[in-house]
């Protein structure tokens, strides 16, 4: 991409009788002056100071004043973009990202870090030209580079065109460069987060080294979520947050956004393998049930395969055990998650359940201690049905018989029939056959041969 030449660049010498010693970098420098000459690289750094000694209230970027070093970036930035355009303009060749010296690219992105808006720039940017695109055509009038009206206004015209094509493309490759940065930047700040948030878990993070990483407070209310991306995800529900390969922390954070909101709670989240998330949500009080139901709610209806809700518990050892929990409920809904059952929690999942590790050892437990009704026919999964809730209900038939909806009678003889089939009883071991009956209820793969 070309602009129209300008040859009376190199025309271009300092006006004052002292020399200005320029701010940016010697290799910036050295560069011009190998393209332009030493004049016209003198006449952009004296125009360049006498630029900043002008400059508005605030300076072009809005900084000046309020340190010796950011005068300074300043008058380094104008110098750095005046040789660069002069160099443009010489030679007729618009810039390209590896014409923009590093000096330049750094003195922007510490602009923007530190709060500047890229509009902002981009309008410092326009009125900085116009100030030059002034001081060029009095040294053109001043030295007769045109001879005549006409040729000024052409010449004037050129140049407008030129500075105007330059500052177009300067503008195009650093708004490219801020948003790879900006890009970079929310990448390290995510993984900065789920790093802080693994080492809260594990029990190695300062409280208040974890609050500043992760934006919320410690001694509040914390409720743990694990969910698992569906199949599909990163085509379906993915394509909303920027197309495929989209993050599922994100949308899992989306996801519970508005109940977390009407709340009043903080959320984290982060990636916690290929294929989940972890999420804290963080309420100053305890949350309400009517907030429970509504996490619930939301996550039922999202693109999870499944997700898992920890209890509400209190301080930075509540933000870890919640998570435990949930880890735990993870681990039950990989096999239980069906249809609209994907969401749980501890009041939808038997305690006993989450504690078994070893399933080959569970089965062998349950094995031992239920006997003949370990069987998966459906008469037999009534008799340990029925013998479960009677010694839930504290050996009650008639609270038996209302949980199930049947007789006392019923409960009764299935009771009688239960304990004669069991290997040793319930008078034995109590505990040991509440224990097995209830794994076998919540956890029937146990009853498989190949479990």
């Amino acid at each position: 991409m070309s602009i129209p030449r300008s040859p009376w660049v190199r025309e271009l010498a300092p006006v004052g009788d002292l020399p200005v010693t320029p701010v940016c970098g010697t290799e910036a420098v050295a560069v011009a002056e190998a393209e332009l000459g030493p004049g016209p690289v003198a006449w952009a750094v004296e125009t360049c100071a006498r630029l900043s000694d002008s400059a508005p209230a605030g300076g072009y970027s809005g900084t000046r004043g309020t340190s010796p070093q950011d005068d300074e970036a300043q008058r380094r930035a104008l110098e750095l973009g005046l040789l660069s355009m002069l160099c443009a303009l010489q030679s007729g060749r618009l810039p390209t990202e590896a014409d923009v010296a590093a000096e330049s690219w750094n003195l922007n992105q510490r602009a923007l870090r530190r709060g500047m808006p890229l509009a902002g720039m981009f309008r410092a940017m326009w009125q900085v030209q116009g100030r030059v695109q002034s001081a060029l055509l009095e040294f053109l009038a001043a030295h007769g580079v045109a001879r005549s009206p006409g040729e000024a206004l052409a010449l004037a015209g050129r140049l407008n065109e030129g500075m105007t094509a330059y500052l177009e493309v300067i503008q195009q490759l650093f708004k490219e460069a801020w948003e790879r940065d900006l890009r970079q930047w929310q990448k390290n700040v995510v993984e900065s987060k789920r790093k802080m948030a693994r080492r809260l878990v594990e029990g190695s993070a300062k409280t208040d080294e974890a609050e500043r990483v992760l934006g919320i407070r410690l001694k509040a209310h914390h409720v743990a979520v694990l969910a698992e991306e569906t199949p599909g995800f990163r085509d379906l529900a993915g394509a909303a947050l920027g197309g495929r390969g989209a993050p599922f922390a994100e949308y899992v954070h989306r996801s519970l956004a508005e109940p977390a909101a009407r709340a009043g709670a903080q959320i984290v989240c982060v990636d916690h393998d290929d294929d989940t998330a972890a999420a804290w949500l963080t309420f100053l009080v305890p949350p309400a049930p009517d907030t429970l139901a509504a996490l619930r709610s939301a996550l039922a209806t999202s693109a999870t395969a499944w997700a898992a809700i920890g209890p509400p518990l209190f301080g930075p050892a509540g933000f870890r055990r919640s998570h435990l929990v949930a880890l735990r409920l993870g681990r039950y809904a990989r096999f239980h998650a069906q249809g609209q059952d994907t969401v749980f929690d501890l009041d939808s999942v038997n305690p006993a359940a989450l504690l078994v590790d070893d399933h080959d050892f569970a089965q062998w437990f349950v094995e031992a201690t239920l006997g003949e009704l370990a069987d998966t026919r459906a008469k037999i999964r009534d008799l340990r049905t029925t013998l479960l809730h009677y010694l839930a209900s504290g050996r009650s038939l008639r609270g038996a018989a209302e949980a199930l909806h049947i007789a006392p009678n019923t409960v009764a003889y299935r009771v009688r029939h239960a304990e004669c089939v069991l290997p040793h009883g319930v008078e034995r071991d109590p505990f040991a056959v509440m224990l097995a009956l209830s794994l076998a209820e919540d956890l029937p793969e146990l009853l498989e041969p190949d479990a």
